[in-house]
């Protein structure tokens, strides 16, 4: 909603627009607290309360232009004429957009209003449509406040306090994105171990050790540390900080242990500068070599990707861990900074501090310290009852089916599948008689035909042997377990058949 885009139409120029926003809208009285005239410009003045915070700008520019060309193209409304059920479907259609609206990521980059740019990749995941709902709000609460329109109907929606983004929620979903202890290990690793055959690999091995320890030792933001220079270190009574500007533009300072201080000299030695920085050096952290210019938040997010992709090495039999180290993002190391942090006793006020939270109820998502001391707690709940295993006092019968429904997969095509079964037959039911319903080829054919739609993949095996109680359980246990690293949801009924003689 810059000046270049008045006419928001020009963006796609393709679509046919329903109304014309210029012209139709106006504030609903002439008292009205803010300087415009129709929809886009009152939306511009929302927008331009944060064009100092440029990261937040073009976060909140994003959704509002989507919110506006649905306005346009889908409803054919003005803001002040959206009731209740507009803005459910709004909502619904972020969540299930057609194509039409929907572009590739190279599209999307190629920037605004050129070439086959459209708003969106897809659907929404929740938290981007939480986030979604949340600019949104703040875009009409300030219209209320400004007198441009009467009321904010998405307070009277009745899910919105269910799509409200909750502290537990937020809590959960860090999780899913905290690295475990030996995943931290291969990542340290993979910095360690990063080749020095030369001045190009040393000079992007010292960078990325760099990179990662401000990102971790500092848990700093990717974007803060692309933006800052070497006067954001300082030196006050002994004692070295980090002087941040951050979200919001907060200012904040951040201690600087030894350990950081020891990486500064080092890499500011290997950049021919003199070991620890001065307040009048004003150049960025990070300079490319060749253009001399400062590395940008997409350059310094690949170098953590790249590092995440050679420690996801390290899990080759363990296709979770590999995926989510090759998933692996800046923002995970400021996740981790202040859960370690936290395991190492540091108070949580100063937790707060150093990652400059607004409020304690944030800080507290990344602490989990207290998790441990709960499950060491609960190890003293005891009841007099032993768990011990129970074996049938006679073999069961001899022929048995296994049913197997699998559900899912890697993206490698057939390639988890056949493993999958190769593991079954050639591990777990080796020195074991059984055969199978169909051939591999059989199945196989039949994954690719019915995969993209969801429909389960029936294969049953009949095994002819004297199978105890316990040992069935073992079996439909490593059977899950193998089709879960393999991505595959698995369900398991087992059927007798009575005895081989029978």
């Amino acid at each position: 909603m810059d000046k270049t885009a008045t006419n928001i139409q020009t963006l796609v120029p393709s679509w046919i627009p329903k109304i014309d926003l210029i012209t139709a809208s106006q504030p609903w009285v002439n008292w009205c607290q803010i300087d415009c005239h129709n929809d886009l410009e009152a939306v511009r003045a929302w927008l331009d309360q944060y064009k100092t915070q440029s990261t937040t700008y073009k976060a909140y520019q994003k959704e509002v232009e989507r919110f506006i060309l649905w306005c346009i193209y889908e409803r054919g409304s003005t803001i002040g004429e959206l009731k209740v059920a507009d803005f459910n479907e709004y909502f619904k259609f972020l969540n299930s957009p057609p194509n039409s609206w929907c572009t590739s990521r190279s599209a999307l980059r190629q920037g605004r209003g050129k070439g086959d740019w459209r708003p969106l990749l897809g659907s929404l995941t929740r938290s981007s449509l939480l986030f979604a709902v949340k600019v949104i709000n703040s875009l009409m609460n300030y219209l209320v406040a400004a007198d441009y329109v009467r009321t904010n109907p998405i307070k009277l929606i009745k899910n919105y306090k269910e799509l409200e983004f909750k502290q537990d929620d937020a809590k959960y979903q860090v999780w899913q994105r905290m690295l475990e202890a030996d995943e931290w290990v291969a990542i340290q690793r993979a910095l360690e171990n990063l080749p020095e055959d030369d001045k190009n690999t040393i000079h992007y091995k010292l960078r990325a050790q760099f990179l990662f320890m401000m990102l971790y030792l500092l848990g700093l933001r990717i974007h803060e540390v692309a933006k800052h220079g070497w006067d954001a270190f300082r030196e006050m009574d002994g004692q070295w900080w980090f002087f941040v500007q951050g979200k919001g533009n907060k200012l904040g300072h951040i201690p600087v242990n030894q350990q950081l201080l020891s990486m500064v000299k080092i890499y500011r030695i290997h950049l021919n500068k003199l070991p620890l920085p001065t307040i009048d050096e004003t150049d960025q952290l990070f300079i490319s070599k060749k253009t001399k210019r400062p590395l940008g938040i997409r350059q310094l997010y690949e170098i953590v990707k790249a590092i995440g992709q050679i420690a996801a090495q390290e899990f080759k039999d363990d296709l979770n861990k590999k995926s989510k180290l090759e998933s692996l993002s800046p923002h995970w190391l400021r996740h981790l900074s202040a859960s370690h942090q936290d395991q190492a006793g540091i108070s949580g006020t100063i937790i707060q501090a150093n990652h400059r939270h607004g409020s304690f109820s944030t800080t507290r998502i990344y602490l989990h310290a207290e998790d441990k001391i709960r499950a060491n707690e609960m190890e003293k709940l005891k009841m007099q009852l032993q768990p011990r295993s129970i074996s049938l006092k006679q073999d069961i019968n001899d022929k048995v089916t296994i049913n197997l429904e699998l559900i899912g997969g890697s993206l490698s095509e057939t390639l988890g599948l056949q493993r999958l079964m190769a593991s079954i037959e050639n591990q777990m039911l080796s020195g074991i008689h059984w055969s199978k319903n169909e051939e591999n080829e059989a199945l196989i054919a039949k994954y690719q035909q019915i995969k993209a739609f969801g429909i389960p993949l029936k294969i049953s095996y009949v095994l002819t042997a004297n199978l105890t109680a316990i040992k069935l359980v073992q079996l439909e246990r490593a059977i899950i377990r193998e089709a879960e690293i393999r991505l595959f949801r698995c369900t398991i009924n087992i059927k007798q058949l009575g005895k081989a003689n029978d």
